[in-house]
């Protein structure tokens, strides 16, 4: 649709009633050892991206990917010994429909779009996981930029290039921490992570990667081979000097089966200012000719009700024309 002001008049009445929607977290103790919880995030906001002809204004969500509906569990059975479980559902509020790229074992099926996972943990001995996760290179990434991997037209996220992102059948251990410093070891099954291609000679699916994290200082190093042998590094760092945290994003991998590797950069900072949080990056992707510059700013209300908005700017040949207009989104969240 092009611009109208009645249409963005009716857009912006809409997102307005959706906070009604929005549910606080409820927590049940079910005996001093165990209990469940619910909660449900939404984000919601207008995007004006290019188009060949002009601008189109949508409803959409503009900031990270906090349109939620969240399962947690857990148990202590000893000082020493854990369980806990989590169902995470993602989708797009102001339809209804599942979130894109789910990784579905039949066209169509439902499915827990996210996380589904049951684990065991101990202070002494580590952190296991089973089920449908981000693998140990995702795991990290998202955490190293400004928009933490979300959707915003600002986000300057390396992505990940072609490794898995969540995939089923999943055994993910992190060694105890030490230090400040902890190993990630992520295994996945073949079967049921080729979202219904037909794959010749799949391998399985494996990350292996370490984080320090003390005081200011964040910094971790990850390895991701694919179910198509596709291989990626990433180097991820970020250091919180009190008025602003610096961070950045470096990946190589490869852009395709058989073919040459990419390397993708990033650089960005989050500057707190009392309720505000004014968020800068910029993005380079020099093997696929595109850069990105973004800004944003969110004001938060209160702990559960933030205001936001953002700006993009894509540079570089490897955009189409219509992707080097200037992109705008402006919406608010409701978490718990």
């Amino acid at each position: 649709m092009r611009d109208h002001p009645v249409k963005k008049t009716i857009l912006l009445t809409a997102i307005l009633g959706a906070a009604t929607l929005a549910h606080a977290d409820i927590t049940h103790e079910i005996n001093p050892t165990s209990s469940v919880s619910l909660g449900v995030w939404l984000d919601l906001g207008l995007q004006r991206v290019g188009t060949p002809d002009g601008s189109d204004w949508k409803m959409t969500s503009s900031g990270p990917p906090l349109n939620r509906v969240m399962f947690k569990g857990q148990k202590n059975f000893s000082p020493d010994l854990e369980a806990f479980a989590y169902l995470e559902h993602r989708f797009r509020p102001n339809t209804g429909d599942n979130a894109p790229g789910a990784n579905a074992s039949a066209p169509g099926d439902v499915q827990l779009y996210r996380h589904s996972w049951l684990g065991l943990r101990g202070a002494s001995w580590g952190e296991l996981r089973v089920g449908r996760m981000l693998n140990a290179l995702q795991e990290f990434n998202g955490g190293y930029e400004p928009w933490k991997g979300g959707t915003t037209v600002a986000n300057v996220h390396t992505g990940g290039i072609n490794s898995g992102v969540r995939q089923n059948n999943t055994l993910y251990y992190k060694t105890p921490e030490l230090g400040g410093l902890r190993g990630h070891l992520s295994v996945s099954d073949s079967e049921g992570n080729t979202n219904n291609a037909t794959i010749a000679d799949p391998t399985t699916p494996r990350a292996l990667g370490v984080q320090y994290k003390a005081g200011a200082v964040s910094v971790a190093a990850a390895i991701d081979r694919g179910i198509q042998q596709q291989e990626t590094r990433g180097l991820y760092g970020s250091y919180n000097f009190g008025v602003a945290t610096l961070m950045a994003q470096w990946e190589r991998g490869d852009s395709g089966v058989g073919t040459a590797s990419i390397t993708r950069r990033s650089i960005g900072a989050v500057i707190p200012a009392g309720k505000f949080t004014y968020m800068l990056g910029y993005l380079n992707q020099a093997d696929e000719k595109k850069n990105r510059f973004g800004a944003g700013l969110e004001y938060w209300a209160d702990s559960q009700l933030g205001f936001y908005t953002n700006v993009g700017l894509n540079r570089g040949d490897g955009w189409t024309p219509a992707q080097r207009k200037a992109q705008f989104d402006i919406g608010f969240r409701v978490k718990f």
